[in-house]
């Protein structure tokens, strides 16, 4: 092992601490982020009354873009937008939303040999507006704040961009940040600029998607890690004080999946479903500002190791794309759980029966383990929604489950899912409530 060299700038020790192929700029742990506060402070702001849900095409979003890039500029990063802006503005036509919206883009140019290569790391800052088809809401109509989906995801990569404007003179590789709208709209911000790159899209090497990482329960989820070969070993190396599930392929479509299908590796870094999503719920006051903080300080480690890694993340055929949803036969069923996405095998474990729901009335818990459902096998996720999906609302089933050690069994009478008409069924990033 080479003697670790440390030099002092801008008040802070910089370790280069070595790793096969790479370093880290500091230990573990003691990445110059913000504290929980600011992290918090910025949540609020992107869901303050005047942004009013940050439905693209809106007052609202026009007011969130506006924000990321006063704070783009305040970390010193170089406009990548358009005419020398931090925006790229792009047209939109969609159910609610109709006009022009933006993306915000911010650049960190890095020194050496590799700088012309490009690292992306992105979180979309639209949201729901007062609801619409994606909403899972069923009262009346009312301002979505989107403070997990996803001030949260925003407020990482605006304290990461602090955090690394603080450090740039050591980059080897290039960081883009990204800031897409239009996400809620089917992932169309990203996939504009995959069309329409404001970088020469040869020079992107690499994405770490940030979207709703605000409801820290345990373990930070890695998504698509298997896109990059390494990857998932590399994540385990780099977690530090963090907990981190490897989830070798991914779930769902949110905009990593825009990069992958442009065959370049992503992950995406989540904190998991829970009750709230696409409500009004989603509140600032419902956040855990430690644990975006704690997402930051991996999201960190990651860009900082690839950025200064003698060579750039490479593409894994066999783990690219999207582990797609299965599709119900006939109107969705609802068992009313969320998922605890840490378990990858196994079974289907539930993180949190809702109060009233059929899995709740037939004696579920959170905790449960569910290995059978309907006379078929559960291994995973998969197995479990291709097993709902299977049934109709109103059918009865069996569930066994693992429970202390025991294998217990449950009659159960499936619910409908809750959704406004129109909702795409599955939910757009994977992680609806089963």
């Amino acid at each position: 092992m080479k003697k670790v060299s440390l030099r002092v700038f801008s008040g802070f020790s910089l370790l280069l601490l070595p790793l096969p192929g790479g370093g880290l700029l500091f230990p573990p742990g003691r990445e110059p982020l913000p504290g929980p506060a600011q992290f918090q402070r910025w949540v609020e702001e992107l869901c303050a009354p005047a942004m009013a849900g940050r439905r693209a095409c809106t007052k609202g979003g026009r007011l969130a873009a506006d924000l990321v890039a006063r704070e783009f500029c305040l970390a010193g990063l170089k406009p990548a937008g358009e005419r020398g802006s931090f925006f790229q503005e792009f047209p939109l036509k969609a159910p609610g939303a109709e006009g022009r919206t933006r993306n915000v883009l911010g650049l960190l140019e890095g020194r050496g040999p590799r700088a012309d290569q490009v690292l992306v790391v992105s979180a979309h800052y639209d949201h729901l507006g007062m609801g619409g088809p994606e909403s899972r809401w069923q009262g009346k109509p009312a301002v979505h704040p989107g403070a997990d989906d996803n001030a949260s995801g925003v407020s990482c990569l605006l304290g990461l961009a602090r955090a690394f404007s603080r450090v740039r003179d050591r980059l080897g590789r290039s960081i883009l940040f990204a800031s897409w709208g239009a996400e809620e709209e089917g992932g169309l911000g990203s996939k504009w600029w995959l069309e329409h790159p404001t970088i020469p899209l040869e020079r992107v090497v690499f994405l770490v998607n940030l979207d709703m990482v605000g409801h820290l329960r345990g373990k930070i989820l890695c998504g698509a890690a298997a896109s990059a070969k390494g990857m998932p070993s590399l994540l385990r190396k780099l977690a530090g004080p963090a907990k981190v599930a490897v989830l070798g392929r991914s779930f769902g479509g949110s905009d990593h999946q825009n990069f992958l299908k442009k065959k370049i590796p992503a992950i995406h870094l989540f904190t998991g479903a829970w009750e709230g999503y696409h409500t009004p719920l989603d509140r600032p006051d419902k956040i855990d500002p430690r644990g975006i903080r704690e997402v930051a300080g991996l999201a960190f480690r990651i860009l900082s190791f690839e950025s200064l890694s003698q060579e750039p993340p490479v593409l894994d055929p066999e783990g690219m794309g999207s582990l797609a949803l299965p599709r119900p036969k006939g109107a969705r069923p609802s068992l009313g759980t969320v998922p605890d996405f840490s378990q990858v095998r196994g079974g289907y474990k539930i993180a949190k029966v809702k109060k009233g729901s059929p899995a709740g009335k037939a004696g579920l818990r959170a905790g449960d383990l569910i290995v059978e459902f309907g006379g078929k096998p559960v291994d995973g996720f998969l197995d479990f929604v291709a097993a709902l999906f299977s049934h109709l609302p109103g059918d009865q089933v069996e569930i066994q489950v693992l429970r202390g050690g025991k294998r217990l069994k449950f009659q159960v009478k499936l619910g409908k899912a809750a959704g406004r008409p129109g909702a795409r069924r599955g939910g757009k990033k994977g992680r609806p409530r089963r």
